[in-house]
């Protein structure tokens, strides 16, 4: 009845909902590259490149923990990476209604507390991204060596960042288990202002136990002598 007429259409979504609906395709999406890459220029170098320079032998050392070696070089690449992805958010997020070239865009339907649950999933996505390229950094023999071996990683975080062009369908809870798909899945649904308790729960543990285990398998290759020189 509202387009019965075929020269009079009526368009019923407000100025809010055109831009949450482009935000949550896009932003997502470019939050993952950015995350990732910001991660990858710092994390693929910190320990292969100290390898490479012979440094590793004198960090290792010194009268302190491997388990505070690991978590120290992590929280470090983190605040790094994060800093990255910050600049990063911000410049997308203002150049947007230049982008859309609408002056009916907005972001006046986000409050605070959506900026806060985005921070945490940043936060928690870029540990996760550095743990993961850690690994890989303290594995390869060289900087050139861990940047390869990264190269399958980012096609996977790539392609899963692609999901959220499909918008936010609420799949099934399981899936928030999944580390990276669940982050790109949370930040969708916050920008769509549609996510919930169960999801934001799921991917928080999620999350929780991936970097756990990450410093574990960390700490694990900081004690070997045959990781770290290269035997």
């Amino acid at each position: 009845d509202i387009n019965r007429e075929s020269s009079v259409q009526y368009n019923l979504a407000t100025a809010a909902d055109f831009s949450r609906q482009f935000i949550t395709g896009l932003v997502p999406f470019l939050l993952i590259i950015f995350l990732f890459t910001g991660s990858q220029a710092i994390a693929t170098e910190s320990i292969a490149g100290e390898k490479e320079r012979g440094t590793i032998a004198t960090l290792l050392a010194t009268p302190t923990s491997r388990t505070h070696i690991a978590i120290g070089k992590i929280v470090a690449l983190s605040i790094t990476a994060m800093v990255s992805a910050a600049s990063s958010f911000i410049g997308v997020m203002l150049s947007l209604p230049k982008l859309i070239g609408d002056n009916t865009f907005t972001l006046a339907m986000y409050g605070i507390e959506t900026y806060l649950l985005l921070f945490v999933i940043i936060i928690s996505t870029v540990l996760i991204m550095v743990v993961m390229l850690s690994l890989i950094s303290a594995v390869a023999k060289s900087i050139k060596e861990a940047a390869s071996l990264a190269a399958p990683l980012m096609l996977i975080i790539y392609i899963v960042g692609l999901t959220s062009l499909l918008g936010s369908s609420h799949v099934e809870l399981g899936f928030y288990l999944i580390p990276i798909y669940n982050s790109v899945q949370s930040l969708t649904s916050i920008f769509n202002q549609s996510i919930t308790l169960w999801e934001l729960l799921l991917t928080g543990a999620s999350k929780i136990l991936v970097f756990f285990l990450g410093v574990y398998l960390l700490t694990k290759a900081f004690d070997s002598e045959k990781i770290m020189f290269n035997k």
